[in-house]
């Protein structure tokens, strides 16, 4: 009986050492643990920048859900990477610009529900542009003279990169602040 016990540890110890080894990552093909934890932070970064009700309601708006643009995320990193840790230390993907950054996110935004008009500017990226937008109701005639400005000048992608001081250098920015008041 001692016998079968030992043996039945023994084998049990293999097993597990081999499960434990069958289940790493590979480039193409994570293991569920870093596709967990891929997910995690990347929520957990979008959730710091604009907290997670913003974070969520955005996403809805856009027609999709913040769990799925993380998986999407994740999907996109594991092509390129044999890891989460890989992906998490590599200085160019840190150091991303902003546009490609942008890029890669809209990527996984889906759009064969939402309708797009010519410039690329769909009514759901119009309507969450708003909402981001119009923290007070006042600021909507502020905020439509903004999203026109936007529209005329930029792709959505070029838009999303841009920061405080491209939207002060507006040529109708002064008429757009004083639609606040």
């Amino acid at each position: 009986m001692k016998n079968f016990i030992n043996i039945s540890l023994f084998f049990f110890s293999v097993s597990f050492f081999l499960y434990s080894c069958g289940n790493s990552s590979t480039k193409g093909s994570w293991s569920s643990s870093d596709l967990i934890k891929c997910k995690s932070e990347i929520k957990k970064g979008m959730y710091e920048e604009g907290g997670q009700d913003f974070t969520d309601e955005f996403w809805s708006e856009m027609g999709t859900t913040t769990d799925s643009i993380c998986a999407c995320m994740c999907e996109k990193l594991e092509k390129d990477y044999s890891s989460f840790r890989e992906a998490d230390n590599d200085p160019d993907l840190l150091n991303l610009s902003e546009v490609e950054a942008g890029e890669m996110l809209l990527s996984c935004i889906p759009n064969n529900d939402i309708p797009s008009t010519e410039d690329g500017w769909s009514k759901a990226m119009r309507d969450a542009f708003m909402i981001g937008c119009t923290v007070d109701p006042s600021f909507e005639d502020y905020c439509s003279c903004l999203l026109e400005e936007l529209m005329e000048k930029y792709t959505t992608i070029e838009a999303s990169s841009l920061t405080a001081d491209d939207f002060a250098k507006f040529d109708t920015f002064d008429d757009c602040i004083s639609l606040i008041y």
